[in-house]
């Protein structure tokens, strides 16, 4: 592998890693908030915090957004997604919205064979398959009793419309940062996002927050939103939008460490072996990117 696919996993796999810290951290959070709240600070911090990077080029910047409207779509992308996840799982069970959140990695090879011509081969398929099994064991310690009879239609259906905003949003982070670079992807969907969660969390009430959401909320800022997601824009100038799919689940394992070392939950011998299966899907993108 050459030393500029070697970074460029890196950066996707450290994105991922921090990313998963979002989860423990979000479930500390709103033990106490509501999540409206949480986002809207979150993406308020992070909002702030890049201003003064986005003024320092401001004319050359400021053109850029304006003559390509069309960044702003990632924050509505993002936005939607989240909305709808929270409002699903209030009619469906965690362990239905952890399944169908697993269906992101399947929904991104399908849009990225249309919208970016990605090609999928016997070596992605075999990750995609290690990815998948491995998220659900990871996320569901293999707990389906009465899977089926519990939950509402209408709650499924809004977290699988959040996976299809989620893969859109990965799909076009791949074609306007080949296009843009990784800052400017980044600056136009924190503002959307952070101008979208404005009239949601006023219209629901939900603007009081506690000391320590705030403090979370500006961790979630810098080390969930801001610097994860230029790891992840500077990966998929290289990596294409399959792979970066494949290795996602390292969320999940991230979050299932952390959880297990911070929060004091149990990883049993079932997650520890569906974390061998996200290795492996490593191991094969790994592989592949040597080929």
């Amino acid at each position: 592998m050459s030393n500029s696919a070697n970074k460029h996993l890196l950066a996707l796999i450290l994105a991922l890693l921090m990313w998963g810290t979002s989860f423990p951290a979000m479930k500390f959070a709103v033990a106490a908030n509501h999540p409206f709240s949480i986002i809207f600070y979150r993406f308020l911090f992070a909002f702030v915090i890049l201003v003064p990077f986005f003024a320092v080029h401001f004319k050359k910047n400021f053109k850029i957004v304006s003559e390509n409207k069309e960044l702003f779509i990632l924050g509505i992308f993002n936005f939607l997604g989240m909305v709808l996840q929270l409002t699903g799982i209030k009619y469906t069970t965690s362990t239905k919205s952890v399944i169908i959140t697993q269906l992101l990695i399947v929904v991104v090879c399908v849009l990225a064979y249309f919208f970016l011509k990605e090609r999928l081969d016997a070596g992605k398929i075999l990750g995609i398959i290690f990815s998948v099994v491995g998220a659900v064991i990871l996320s569901t310690n293999l707990q389906f009793e009465g899977l089926l009879g519990k939950g509402t239609v209408m709650g499924d259906l809004l977290t699988l419309a959040a996976v299809f905003f989620w893969a859109l949003f990965i799909i076009f982070t791949r074609k306007f940062t080949l296009r843009f670079g990784g800052f400017m992807v980044l600056f136009p969907s924190v503002t959307a996002t952070f101008l979208l969660s404005i009239p949601t969390v006023l219209l629901s009430g939900k603007l009081p927050i506690d000391a320590a959401g705030l403090l979370i909320s500006l961790y979630l800022a810098i080390f969930s939103t801001i610097i994860p997601t230029l790891l992840y824009n500077y990966a998929l100038k290289e990596l294409d939008a399959i792979t970066s799919s494949i290795i996602g689940p390292v969320e999940v394992l991230s979050a299932a460490l952390i959880s297990y070392i911070f929060l004091g939950e149990r990883l049993t011998l079932i997650e520890m072996s569906g974390g061998l299966f996200v290795i492996l899907s490593i191991y094969i993108v790994n592989i592949k990117i040597k080929k």
